[in-house]
């Protein structure tokens, strides 16, 4: 890469080194990766990274109780998707259409009062029980699959673009099935987050081999803009509220104390030789730790 994917800019900096988690069948537990961040907009990329064929190949082996587990009812209230589907309602000037990107088993666009309701999922497994719940699925990725141009008041893409490289490819296939007027809602980690900073290369976003980059407000709104999109509301939210503020300390507090410890590890393995085993534990991805880590940002075509 010789510049940004988001903003052009040439200069760039290399923020650490990432162990990757084992999060997909296809994925090597602990290769490492480097994390770089532009100096224009914020947008962080790893590389390497898995290559589309293994990603895809990944994502088609998940079951339809990976993401959220086996209860629909207890996922929909982790990601507070009902009061999220009430906003996205009250902004959309029509709600004839409405296209779920990356829907998994149809659990947020079920609950959106529409005419017409349509997935784009590769896990079969998961687009078999969406299409049970009246969805129309297309079964593909997001740049193969062709949904009809023009046609939807309401498009929602929670935990995608963080999953792709080609932000603005992606951004102008969202312009491109809205309706004019139409909104999409977009829910991503937040590179600029306070713990995500703190975290440096070990924040567990980081970790997951299934994601490519991650966003700041400024490089994603950017990303939007470049196809015309207007940002209309945004918010900093948990991806799953903890069942308490004193437990999302505690997990904040293991991460960074796994981070310090590790940062010690690889110095002294430096500058003398560490048992393997103990780089081992070193080298192993972050504990998840839950804060108000994530954007959820909606933008509007213009209706002209």
């Amino acid at each position: 890469m010789n510049h940004c994917e988001v903003c052009c800019a040439t200069k760039w900096s290399a923020v650490g080194t990432i162990y990757r988690a084992r999060d997909l069948p296809t994925a090597v537990e602990g290769a490492e990766a480097t994390l770089y961040r532009c100096d224009g907009c914020g947008f962080r990329w790893i590389h390497p990274t898995l290559d589309e064929e293994a990603l895809l190949a990944g994502y088609r082996m998940i079951e339809a109780g990976a993401w959220g587990g086996a209860v629909e009812s207890d996922h929909i209230e982790r990601r507070q998707f009902v009061p999220k589907a009430r906003l996205l309602a009250s902004l959309a000037p029509q709600r004839h259409a409405a296209l779920d990107v990356g829907c998994f088993r149809g659990d947020f666009v079920s609950l959106l009062d529409c005419e017409e309701r349509w997935g784009i999922e590769i896990s079969s497994a998961a687009a078999s029980v969406a299409r049970q719940r009246g969805v129309n699925v297309i079964e593909d990725n997001v740049f193969d699959a062709a949904p009809p141009r023009e046609h939807f008041d309401i498009i929602s893409c929670f935990d995608v673009v963080e999953h792709v490289t080609d932000q603005r490819g992606l951004a102008a296939r969202l312009a491109d099935w809205l309706k004019p007027g139409g909104i999409v809602a977009i829910e991503t980690g937040n590179a600029d987050c306070l713990v995500a900073r703190a975290m440096g290369a070990r924040w567990y976003y980081y970790a997951l081999s299934q994601h490519l980059c991650a966003h700041t407000a400024r490089s994603l709104d950017l990303a939007m803009g470049s196809a015309g999109l207007e940002l209309v509301h945004c918010k900093h939210a948990w991806h799953q509220p903890p069942q308490s503020q004193l437990r999302a300390f505690a997990y904040v507090g293991t991460a960074l104390t796994h981070r310090v410890a590790s940062d010690i590890l690889v110095s002294l393995d430096s500058a003398c030789i560490v048992p393997s085993p103990v780089m081992n534990l070193a080298k192993r991805p972050s504990p998840q730790h839950y804060s108000r880590d994530h954007l959820w940002r909606v933008y509007r075509r213009a209706a002209g």
